[in-house]
């Protein structure tokens, strides 16, 4: 595997896949791709964060690692997040 400079590195490709069943009872998948622009400005990044949606995250990720048994790493998640 070849080393990447993440310094060279500008954007950041994001994708999601939603799978849902419609109204008319079939099957679907949508995806949605974006890519952000890299910051080294943690102020601006602060400015902009959707802190809501993160606790909502960090608390479902470290509760599905507790309940599977792994207590080392969700209580590692949940002080990383409180930081």
């Amino acid at each position: 595997m070849e080393d990447v400079d993440m310094s060279a590195i500008s954007h950041f490709p994001f994708q999601t896949q939603i799978k849902y069943t419609a109204l008319d009872g079939s099957k679907c998948l949508r995806v949605i791709t974006k890519t952000m622009e890299v910051s080294g400005e943690r102020e601006e990044l602060n400015a902009n964060v959707n802190a809501s949606l993160l606790n909502k995250n960090c608390v479902q990720k470290g509760t599905q690692m507790a309940r599977a048994g792994n207590i080392r790493e969700a209580q590692a998640i949940m002080k990383g997040f409180k930081r």
